[in-house]
């Protein structure tokens, strides 16, 4: 347990940005565009990208069963 302690914080907070981004709102861009409008995730792809209204629509254009998932972000 004492070896796991130092990592402690970086393991919460990996845990937690999969809930949305930890940055506040003005901080926080879409991977792909990197504008700073609404921010989207799928759940169902792998590595938690955060993409803004037109990327995730153009990314899933073709994956009509993927869930997207509005991020929540603190202000």
């Amino acid at each position: 347990m004492e070896a796991w302690l130092p990592f402690r914080d970086s393991y919460l907070d990996d845990i937690l940005s999969r809930y949305g981004p930890g940055t506040p709102r003005h901080e926080v861009q879409c991977a792909a565009c990197r504008s700073p409008s609404d921010l989207y995730r799928c759940s169902d792809c792998f590595g938690d990208r955060i993409n803004c209204k037109s990327c995730i629509i153009d990314r899933h254009n073709l994956l009509p069963l993927h869930r997207i998932q509005v991020c929540k972000h603190s202000l």
